[in-house]
């Protein structure tokens, strides 16, 4: 069967003509946002807070049917953040829960920068991490259980990595503010246990038994600084919030 055409002789594909046929059926809401957005303008797209992070990968990307940024602080930001802690993670950008994160001073609390609809936002953060970068130590694990008499010793190195934080106006896609930073964890020797390190605990942590036998699961080969909501709401207030 050959491929639709336009009116002009033009190629459509068949993923389009086929979201096409439900906006004209007035199904559009079953369309991921992207798909909506792509079909039928900027105007068909709706999204919730998780999916907010989509327009984190493309910065020419808005949200028409979100608030107008107001002309100065406080505002309302939806925070995403890219950074596996190792390389087994998912890579992807995911909502950050930042209220009642304090910032690294402690003197400045996180409160109501989220709201509870995509359309209340007025400020899209991404925080992204660049992947490693220098290694600045390794951790050292346990790899079998402390009952064992002979331990299997495992050793995974520790990258520092560089982040960049984009803030951009969800509704018209107006750059805010951009910055680059370096996060270097240095890491603590612990040998099957958390610490206060960048370690982030024994690796039978990645392990899980069920039915009284092993589940093997990937166990990472790298671990990388990643930042907690104590240095995101950092680099974010003055931004959000307005003030140093």
């Amino acid at each position: 069967m050959p491929s639709p055409t336009t009116r002009r002789g033009l190629r459509r594909a068949p993923a389009a003509v086929a979201a096409l046929s439900l906006l004209a059926g007035g199904c559009a809401s079953v369309l991921p946002p992207s798909a909506r957005e792509a079909v039928g303008g900027e105007r068909f797209a709706a999204y919730t807070l998780e999916e907010l992070g989509e327009l984190c990968l493309d910065p020419d990307r808005r949200y028409v049917k979100a608030v107008e940024t107001a002309p100065e602080p406080p505002h309302t930001a939806a925070v995403f953040l890219r950074a596996p802690g190792d390389d087994t993670e998912p890579d992807r950008f995911e909502l950050m829960d930042l209220e009642g994160e304090t910032t690294l001073s402690g003197r400045r609390t996180v409160s109501g920068w989220t709201p509870g609809t995509a359309e209340e936002v007025e400020l899209l953060a991404c925080v992204e991490g660049q992947g490693a970068d220098e290694e600045i130590g390794e951790c050292t694990y346990q790899d079998t259980g402390y009952s064992s008499t002979n331990p299997t010793m495992r050793t995974v190195p520790v990258y520092s990595q560089r982040f960049t934080v984009t803030v951009r106006e969800l509704a018209t896609g107006a750059p805010v503010y951009e910055r680059t930073f370096e996060l270097r964890n240095e890491p603590q020797e612990f040998l099957g246990t958390f610490g206060s390190g960048i370690c982030p605990g024994s690796l039978t942590n990645w392990e899980t038994t069920e039915g009284g036998g092993e589940e093997s699961v990937e166990l990472p080969t790298e671990i990388y600084s990643v930042p907690g909501g104590r240095r995101v709401a950092s680099e974010l207030w003055e931004t959000v919030e307005g003030g140093a």
